[in-house]
C-alpha cells in the first residue's frame, strides 16, 4: 500500500493510506482472443485494399497488353483512349503515336506498290505484242508463258493493294457458306473438289473479299499441279482449321 500525510491549518496532521493493486489489463496475455480478431479484421481489411490498388495500377498493362494484340492484326484498329494517371496517358499517347506512324509506313509502302504494279502493265504489254513477230514457235510460246505468270503477278499485286487501300471492313461470316461458294466456282471450271465441312454453321470476323481470294489461290494451285484438292473445315474450341490437301509434290 502507499501512504502519505498532508498537514492542515490547525497543525494536525491528516494521515491516508491507498491499497496498491495490479491492473486487470496487465495481466492480460498479449495473444488474447481480442487481440487475434482485431489482428485478423485489419489484415483482411489491408489484403482488400491492396487488391484494389493492384488491380487500379495493373488495369492500364492489361489494356495495353490487348491493344498490342490487335496492332498485330490490324494496323488499322482503333486508338487507345488516353485516360488515367499522367504516366499511363503519357505511355497511352506514345503508343497511340506509334501506331499512327506504322499505319502511315504500310500506307505508303502499299501506293508504292500498287503504282510500279501499274506501270508494269504497258511494258508487258509491249512485249506480249512484241512476243508474237518470233518466228521460233517453242521461243515465242516460252516468253508468251513467262509474260502471262509475270501479268497475273502484277495483278495479284494491284489487286493486294486496291483492296488494302478499299479497307475492307471486318464482318461475321459463315465459313462453311463461304467455302461451299469457292469450291463451287472452282469445280464448275471443271477441276475436281470436294468439301468436308459438316453440316453446322461456323462464324467467324474476317475480310471476306480477301479471305476468299487467299482461299480461290491456294485452291486453284492445289486443283493445278495436284490434279484435285480435298477441302476440309474443322472448328475446335479456340482454333478454327481450313485444310487443302492435294496430289501433287
Amino acid at each position: 500500500s502507499r501512504s502519505g500525510s498532508l498537514r492542515v491549518r490547525d497543525g494536525s496532521w491528516l494521515n491516508f493510506a491507498a491499497p496498491v493493486t495490479a491492473s486487470s489489463s496487465a495481466a492480460e496475455p498479449i495473444w488474447s482472443l481480442r487481440f487475434v480478431l482485431s489482428l485478423l479484421v485489419m489484415l483482411f481489411a489491408v489484403g482488400i485494399v491492396s487488391a484494389m490498388v493492384v488491380r487500379h495500377l495493373t488495369r492500364p498493362l492489361a489494356r495495353f497488353s490487348r491493344a498490342a494484340e490487335r496492332l498485330g492484326t490490324d494496323v488499322n484498329s482503333p486508338p487507345m483512349p488516353e485516360d488515367g494517371p499522367v504516366e499511363v496517358r503519357q505511355a497511352t499517347r506514345a503508343f497511340n503515336q506509334m501506331q499512327r506512324r506504322i499505319r502511315r509506313f504500310v500506307e505508303d509502302r502499299t501506293q508504292m506498290l500498287a503504282a510500279i504494279s501499274h506501270d508494269l502493265g504497258t511494258p508487258i504489254t509491249r512485249l506480249r505484242l512484241r512476243a508474237e513477230f518470233i518466228e521460233d514457235e517453242e521461243q515465242k510460246t516460252k516468253t508468251l508463258a513467262d509474260l502471262d505468270d509475270m501479268e497475273k503477278m502484277v495483278s495479284s499485286a494491284l489487286s493486294f493493294a486496291r483492296d488494302d487501300a478499299a479497307k475492307e471492313p471486318r464482318v461475321t461470316v459463315d465459313l462453311r457458306s463461304l467455302l461451299h461458294r469457292v469450291c463451287d466456282g472452282i469445280a464448275d471450271t471443271g477441276h475436281k473438289v470436294t468439301l468436308d465441312t459438316g453440316d453446322d454453321p461456323v462464324r467467324y470476323g474476317c475480310r471476306p473479299v480477301a479471305l476468299r481470294r487467299a482461299l480461290t489461290n491456294l485452291i486453284d494451285n492445289a486443283v493445278k499441279y495436284g490434279s484435285q484438292a480435298r477441302v476440309s473445315l474443322q472448328d475446335d474450341e479456340n482454333t478454327v482449321l481450313i485444310r487443302i490437301d492435294d496430289d501433287g509434290p
